[in-house]
Parts: structure tokens; sequence; C-alpha cells
């Protein structure tokens, strides 16, 4: 993919994508935990997916990474900045160094799937002429060559996804959030888009992948973070040893109990 080779906004090396979080706790309104006393960082170019089941807290605690909610408890740091001291206007520029695949897509429904892709180009102002070059040959890349003037409403929901992903991984963001990535494709496309995410991780970008596919996490050979119950784990890859980017929760296991599922992992 030697779009990613020569896509480079800004000096890459001077952009961490470091997360750290210490003794998070987040709760439902009526006081089950999704995330409890949860300590863990992920260090700069690692790659790990998270991993749980449907309704455990995983899109809860992407969440918290993008800034899109504040923790009832405890300190969260993405690229270095203790998320409590920011201002609301800095917020936008932290989110503009993180490439977030949602779960619901959120495309441009006025825009074709090629203008989609290239609005973190634009954003960042980057010449027409290197978008025009390198958005077709990502969309190529997903599969969806025919379908670079196609608005999102006349696109099946696999392809909607991978315009989402294409825009989020166009502008080699320093930081992946990807929730669920998979789960409206088949396996073949599967494993193009997280060779994809691979790429990027191999350039030097930090990848959590948040997945209930256990097929894909035991395909590729890196550390998961586990939730289950309000209680987050480090488990190491496949004939691996635990390297520890990630901390289990200081909580004990004795002390889970059953989630209520809300609408989304």
């Amino acid at each position: 993919m030697p779009f990613f080779q020569e896509l480079v906004l800004g000096n890459f090396s001077e952009r961490p994508g470091l997360i750290r979080f210490e003794n998070v706790t987040m709760q439902y309104r009526g006081g089950q935990a999704i995330l409890e006393d949860a300590s863990f960082h992920l260090a700069p170019g690692s790659f790990h997916f998270l991993t749980g089941d449907s309704g455990a807290g995983k899109s809860t605690l992407l969440r918290l990474i993008y800034l899109a909610l504040r923790p009832m408890v405890g300190r969260i740091e993405v690229f270095g900045r203790d998320a409590r001291g920011l201002r609301r206007r800095e917020i936008p520029d932290v989110r503009r160094r993180i490439g977030v695949v949602y779960q619901n897509f959120r495309l441009i429904e006025h825009l074709s799937a090629m203008d989609n892709v290239a609005l973190p180009l634009r954003i960042a102002g980057a010449r027409e002429q290197l978008i025009r070059e390198h958005v077709p040959e990502l969309l190529e890349w997903v599969g969806l060559s025919g379908h670079l003037d196609a608005l999102p409403r006349t696109l099946s929901g696999g392809q909607q996804q991978r315009v989402a992903i294409a825009r989020a991984v166009i502008a080699r963001p320093p930081l992946l959030l990807a929730d669920e990535p998979t789960g409206n494709v088949d396996d073949e496309i599967a494993m193009r888009l997280l060779y994809l995410f691979e790429e990027l991780h191999k350039m030097g970008t930090t990848v959590l992948v948040a997945t209930h596919n256990q097929a894909l996490v035991d395909r590729f050979n890196h550390p998961s973070l586990h939730l289950s119950a309000g209680l987050l784990g480090a488990v190491a890859p496949k004939g691996g040893t635990q390297s520890l980017t990630a901390a289990r929760s200081s909580r004990p296991a004795a002390r889970s109990r059953p989630t209520r599922k809300p609408g989304s992992a």
C-alpha cells in the first residue's frame, strides 16, 4: 500500500499515540459498573485488541479515549495530556489526531464515498492532486473501486463500513480506534481490513481494535485487553508473554458481577 508511505501530514515522530488510564471508573445511571477502577497504558506504536461480549462496555472505553465521555472517577491521559486539563476548544485538536471507526459509520449523507474518505485530508490541507491519487487507491484496496461517486444511502451496510474505515485511516493518524470494524463484512474483506491496520501499525500508528470475533484475534499475534463485568484484564497473544503495556484492573476478580447489556457494545 504505497499511499501510506507517501502520505505524511506533519512530523509523525512527534505525534506519539500514548493512552493511559489510572483508576478509571464508569457506571450506568443505576450504579452498575461498566469500567471499574481500570488502570492500563498503550505504548506508542502498539497494537491491541479489545475483547468482551456484546454489551460489555467496549464502545464506552473507546469513547473515553476519544474524549466523548468523561470518567466518573480516575485519570485519562491522551497523547501525554491529562484529559481533565483540556479546555473545550482544545478537544477537537486532540480528536483530529485520532482515526475512529464507529459502529454506526457516521458518514456524511450528502457526500460521495470518495468525498467522505477525503474529508480528513481536506481538513488537514492536503493538495487536491494528492487526494485524487490516494483516495481511489485506498477505496480499491477495501473493495469499493466501483463506488467512488456513490452516496452512503445507496451502499450496503458492509460497504458503508468500509468507507468509514478508509476515512479513519487515510490520513495515517497516530492513533486508530476501531469499534467492531469487521461486523458487517465477510471473512475475506475482514482479513484485508486487518492487514490494512497492520500496515499502519508497522509505520508507527497505535491501534486498538474492539471486537468479539475471537477468530480474528487468534489470527493476528497481538495482545488483548479483555472487558467483563466492569473488570479489565490483559491477555498475552497466543504463544507469547505479557509485555505489560496493559495492566489488570486493581479490583479482584471475585468482585465481578453480571452487567446489563446496553444498545451497543
